[in-house]
């Protein structure tokens, strides 16, 4: 079972891929592998202020499950209806803010 310790992560967005290879990627990792591009996204988002109103989703729009590795694929014993074997991920309509800012 997953820890609830909370990290820092991005949304990285592969050059050149579908968005479906998007993938969350926490902090730690990409200050290891790209720092430049962490240090310029930080530098450019300096100052952007938030309104905390935005992080309260408005309603979940859509539910997707996420394709599994080669190894859960193999597994035929996997149960796909249990949420602790699998991975979802939601597009979520965030308050006060358009649908087009929902991720």
């Amino acid at each position: 079972m997953f820890g609830t310790q909370r990290q820092k992560q991005y949304l990285v967005k592969y050059q050149g891929l579908a968005h479906v290879h998007n993938d969350w990627l926490p902090e730690e990792a990409l200050l290891i592998e790209v720092p430049s591009i962490i240090a310029d996204f930080k530098h450019k988002n300096h100052g952007v202020s938030w309104n905390s109103e935005w992080t309260i989703p408005q309603c979940l729009l859509k539910k997707r499950l996420l394709s599994f590795s080669k190894l859960h694929r193999k597994n035929k014993d996997l149960d796909v209806d249990n949420d602790l074997e699998c991975k979802h991920e939601w597009l979520v309509k965030w308050n006060g803010l358009d649908i087009e800012n929902a991720t």
